[in-house]
């Protein structure tokens, strides 16, 4: 079914910005000194609570709103991990910096850096009005951290270090096909998937960032790299039993979907890098 091979590709770009949040924020909670580890916890929460808000098409909605935040811990993770006297594998930031660097300003500079560029690259065509307001927020809580640094050399060495890690994952995620024109081609043909769309605004009800689809991921190959075959033939009765599984799994009043099923298909429509959005436990 087109649905399920949608959702297949969906999901891959999610989970690989998931794995990206995952991976980096595995590293960043071992940052030296309890300070970093605060910095980065606050600049996590600015993040979530600035990509939620952002327009729905425009990646304040699953899975966009994964891509989003992948790339602002893919540069908080490297701008931490060039100023560590043990050095991991860095995600694109190749340069060291001194281990003596203020990391509170390398995390500060490369979210904010990232953020904003996040921001600002929201195209025209995307409603948002809040657009100005968001990114003078973001400039205000930047020099709060800023100025919350004493003035040193080392200030400025974290500062140019998260510079460099944001301008690496700025300049990597340039045309990685975010905001492009859906993949999916609509066909009323039986058989083939339809979205709900909203009358008001002639957008997807649950899926506003089809485009997702079409991005760069950060660490697999390809999009494609592990989507399942199909679809299978409209009269085969594989078809018949898959699209049956899918009434009798997703109606709502299901009497066969599991409580964790209803569990991973709620988070998974969620916004599920919001801070604190947490289901009920199984």
């Amino acid at each position: 079914m087109k649905r399920m091979r949608g959702s297949t590709r969906w999901s891959i770009a999610a989970v690989a910005a998931l794995v990206v949040v995952a991976a980096f924020s595995g590293v960043l909670g071992s940052a030296r000194g309890a300070q970093a580890g605060n910095v980065v916890t606050e600049w996590n929460e600015v993040a979530v609570m600035t990509l939620v808000a952002l327009p729905g098409p425009a990646g304040g909605a699953p899975p966009g709103a994964q891509i989003n935040m992948g790339m602002v811990q893919g540069a908080v993770y490297d701008a931490v991990n060039a100023t560590e006297p043990k050095h991991h594998r860095p995600y694109l930031l190749k340069r060291r910096f001194g281990a003596t660097a203020s990391k509170d300003a390398a995390v500060s500079t490369a979210a904010y850096e990232v953020l904003a560029s996040v921001v600002s690259a929201v195209p025209p065509g995307i409603p948002f009005p809040t657009r100005g307001a968001v990114l003078e927020s973001l400039a205000t809580r930047y020099a709060d951290a800023l100025g919350a640094i004493p003035d040193s050399p080392f200030k400025s060495q974290g500062i140019t270090a998260g510079q460099a890690a944001a301008e690496a994952m700025i300049s990597a995620r340039e045309g990685d096909g975010r905001f492009r024109a859906s993949q999916w081609v609509p066909n009323s043909a039986p058989g083939h998937w339809q979205p709900l769309v909203n009358p008001a605004t002639g957008q997807p009800i649950l899926d506003p960032t089809p485009w997702a689809g079409g991005v760069t991921p950060f660490l697999l190959e390809s999009s494609s790299q592990f989507r399942t075959p199909g679809p299978n033939a409209l009269a085969s009765p594989q078809w018949a039993a898959e699209f049956n599984e899918v009434k009798a799994l997703g109606a709502a009043n299901s009497s066969v979907r599991t409580p964790q099923q209803t569990y991973i298909a709620r988070w998974w429509q969620s916004t599920s890098v919001r801070a604190g959005t947490k289901w009920p436990a199984i």
